[in-house]
């Protein structure tokens, strides 16, 4: 094993440089050349001081430096899918005992208060992630600890100013639209100190600076933290014989915890990751942003909002225009479903930092064959689960919860289509921030929210709870379509 030579400092490499300049034409040919050969000793030994290639706990990894981007895509997603099976797990069991423990009404009353919680913390909450992996990606491989915090910073800023804004559109929910969408009287009660929630929904910054730092072990741990405290947490309840105050308490506290954890460990990470840097003048770089990143923020936010709209929105439209336990029976539904949807989304944050190293260094041909491995990969893995949801849905559901929530087995089987869809655009909306297109993805999904709002509205009435499904195909249909267009025509310049 070779012998680690250490790099020279300033004053020898500057003596080195005069020496050959003034010395004759052979010997400045050998100073070079013992120059480049020592520079390749230290290129060679970084690597292996900073962690790279290694496991490391919080140690930098730049995609850049190591071969093989789609299995290193997979190396990080095993972590994500680890914790975001167990996450699973412990989250269908979580809903299952809340359901069964409060019955269909009460958990209908919960599902109805709690999704209009999340539709007001996605109007009013940034969605950093991606856009922390744009601009933070060149500052991890400089090592520029100081940018880095400065953009934290500005994004803080932004987060700051959407929780204050959740909280009084919370205020103003509660006192004027609660009332105008005839919500049963538990509902209305429960909403007046559930919906204050949104202000701690914050750990969306985190952990995107987890994934960016290449601890993708912590994002995976990060990932249990609110379906345990929820499954643990109602357990208790159960315990001591409590209602649905009681429940729903403990599902705002594991929003509160997992928040707080989520910031802790990006803390943890970047010491570790020596990038724990303050800036001078840290206000004035939180206030100056790179340029561009206002932007995408607001493109990011404004699609995320819209996207509710197949989800969380739709739970409120069927709890008001059907019944309460209509919407506890599509929430279920879109809770299984939504395994599917936490699978694309894994794959897609793992396939991010490598995404963002192979267009900062305008690798074509490299990125299109990763995109194009990545998604009919997911593709054919998840394949089974079609046939899967069509025939076994029905008893799936009412295992779960009980036989009253069977009937939505038909939704089920539409919103697992949709999701299984959507993995043919799986890298388009993280390319589309790279190459400062933001603003085509928020009005890719403001046209499938459009043409989802215009079948589920007139439908529901019609034929009841099928039209959530058919009106969610619809809508992640046109999207889909859209996004893989762009992403070829994307893939296709140059």
């Amino acid at each position: 094993m070779r012998r680690w030579v250490p790099p020279p400092d300033a004053a020898e490499t500057k003596s080195a440089t005069l020496m050959s300049s003034f010395a004759r034409p052979k010997r400045a040919r050998q100073l070079r050349a013992l120059d480049a050969l020592t520079a390749v000793k230290v290129a060679a030994a970084v690597p292996s001081q900073l962690g790279i290639g290694t496991r490391t706990r919080g140690a930098i990894m730049p995609p850049s430096r190591l071969p093989g981007a789609l299995r290193r895509s997979l190396g990080n997603a095993a972590w994500l899918l680890a914790g975001g099976g167990g996450a699973a797990l412990l989250a269908l069991a979580a809903t299952a005992l809340a359901a069964r423990t409060l019955g269909g009404e009460e958990f209908g009353v919960l599902a109805l208060v709690h999704a209009g919680t999340l539709v007001i913390a996605a109007v009013f909450r940034f969605n950093a992630g991606p856009v922390l992996i744009r601009y933070g990606s060149s500052a991890v491989a400089r090592r520029d600890g100081a940018s880095l915090v400065a953009l934290l910073l500005a994004v803080g800023i932004a987060d700051l100013a959407g929780a204050l804004a959740a909280l009084a559109a919370a205020a103003a929910s509660v006192a004027l639209l609660v009332p105008a969408l005839d919500w049963p009287e538990p509902a209305v009660a429960l909403a007046r100190w559930y919906f204050p929630t949104v202000a701690l929904l914050l750990s969306a910054t985190p952990l995107a600076l987890l994934r960016l730092l290449g601890c993708f072990h912590l994002a995976a741990w990060h990932r249990l933290v609110l379906p345990a405290v929820r499954l643990v947490g109602t357990l208790v309840v159960v315990a001591a014989g409590g209602g649905l105050a009681a429940v729903a308490g403990v599902w705002l506290s594991s929003h509160l915890l997992e928040t707080a954890t989520a910031w802790w460990w990006a803390l943890v990470a970047l010491k570790r990751a020596d990038l724990l840097a303050w800036p001078r003048r840290p206000w004035a770089h939180g206030l100056r942003p790179p340029r561009g990143l206002w932007r995408a923020l607001f493109a990011l936010n404004l699609s995320g909002t819209l996207g509710l709209l197949s989800s969380r929105a739709v739970v409120v439209a069927v709890g008001s225009l059907l019944d309460p336990l209509a919407a506890g029976r599509l929430q279920l539904a879109m809770q299984v479903a939504g395994g599917l949807e936490r699978l694309t989304e894994t794959f897609r944050r793992a396939l991010e930092p490598e995404l963002a190293a192979l267009h900062r260094q305008s690798d074509r041909r490299r990125l299109s064959r990763l995109v194009r491995r990545a998604s009919l990969g997911l593709l054919a893995a998840t394949s089974p689960l079609l046939p899967l949801a069509l025939l076994a849905g029905a008893p799936l559901l009412e295992v779960l919860a009980g036989p009253e929530f069977g009937e939505a087995a038909d939704v089920l089987a539409l919103l697992v289509l949709r999701q299984w869809l959507a993995g043919a655009a799986l890298a388009a909306p993280p390319l589309l921030v790279l190459c400062d297109r933001a603003g085509t993805l928020l009005w890719t999904v403001a046209l499938a929210r459009l043409v989802q709002l215009a079948l589920v509205l007139p439908l529901l009435p019609a034929i009841g709870l099928l039209a959530a499904g058919i009106a969610g195909l619809a809508g992640g249909l046109v999207e889909t379509v859209w996004l893989l267009a762009t992403l070829l025509r994307l893939l296709g310049r140059g």
